[in-house]
């Protein structure tokens, strides 16, 4: 099998084109395109390209000689294997809350088997808490961030009488289910494979990748703000060097959008902005996103702060028992 190996490496050296960042970027285009297929023609035929992806794409992992690019390119493996459970699996036949746990299960297991291949431990993957304090106030800005997400996406309610009758399961689902598993895949296992492989652009590329998951929704907002939640997520993930805080934030703006906001907005209707005119409107529309860029920033400031702080004192504990006091 070695040797099958070697030779397949040295065949493809002689004819590939572009370099393995090349292949990604690459790779970020099919996945867009393939997501176009699916959002606006048909799913069936997106799901086709998917596999294609997925099918052709695997023979050059196997064929890459470096192996930082190599574990790369297999981390990559995960976003259209997203697509084909998702659009696989007979999703319309169960509740939402079910067809999302179920949807991330399989991605959990292919996540940890992953994460194995390449030798990534839990501290790389970001699931060691780090700095608590700067973890919950991260998890803490995703209150406002699900606000904001409401307001300019207007997302529609989750309808799932599970949602009814037990608002703590159906939360419970939406952090560990829905937004867990994002970041454990994106601002976990593959920022940090990026990064090895790319260096400071690393972060860059796996935001738009997570972004390119998104044009599903039809909606250019949706991915302008998967696109500007997955820099923020990314770049405090990177500092802090965990992704337990913004997983907190996933969760939580999760249960605002889905949850919190449509009981809020039927039992206040003032807070909606279509009884409002339209310039006023506009307006509304417009102050949450600056509050939220307002948020981002300090939240950034704040976590980048605490990490830096964090290996400051735990040196100095060391230098203490050097110095003999």
């Amino acid at each position: 099998m070695k040797a099958i190996g070697d030779l397949g490496r040295a065949r493809l050296a002689r004819w590939r084109p572009v370099n393995a960042r090349g292949r990604s970027w690459a790779f970020l285009a099919v996945v867009a395109a393939a997501e176009m297929v699916v959002a606006w023609v048909n799913p069936l035929v997106g799901l086709s390209l998917h596999a294609l992806l997925l099918l052709g794409w695997i023979p050059l992992v196997v064929m890459e000689p470096n192996r930082r690019e190599r574990d790369l390119m297999l981390g990559l493996i995960l976003a259209p294997l997203i697509r084909l459970v998702s659009l696989a699996l007979p999703l319309h036949l169960l509740s939402p809350l079910a067809s999302i746990a179920l949807t991330a299960i399989p991605l959990y297991v292919a996540a940890w088997k992953v994460s194995r291949i390449v030798g990534l431990p839990a501290k790389r993957l970001g699931l060691e808490g780090g700095n608590r304090t700067g973890q919950y106030v991260v998890g803490l800005g995703g209150i406002v961030i699900g606000v904001i997400l409401f307001q300019v996406l207007a997302q529609p309610p989750l309808t799932d009488t599970l949602a009814a009758s037990d608002p703590m399961t159906a939360a419970l689902v939406l952090v560990v289910f829905a937004g867990f598993i994002d970041e454990l895949i994106f601002r976990g296992l593959l920022q940090s494979l990026a990064y090895r492989a790319m260096g400071s652009p690393g972060p860059l590329y796996v935001a738009f990748v997570y972004a390119a998951m998104q044009i599903g929704y039809r909606s250019a907002a949706q991915v302008l703000a998967a696109l500007g939640l997955g820099l923020v997520f990314g770049t405090i993930a990177h500092r802090s060097r965990s992704i337990m805080g913004v997983s907190l934030a996933h969760g939580l703006a999760n249960i605002v959008v889905y949850l919190v906001m449509p009981v809020m907005q039927a039992r206040f209707p003032f807070l909606t902005s279509d009884m409002a005119p339209a310039a006023a409107s506009r307006v509304v529309a417009a102050l949450p996103l600056v509050a939220g860029a307002i948020v981002a920033m300090v939240v950034v400031f704040i976590a980048g702060r605490l990490a830096s702080m964090a290996p400051a004192a735990a040196s100095r504990p060391d230098a203490a028992r050097k110095s003999g006091l």
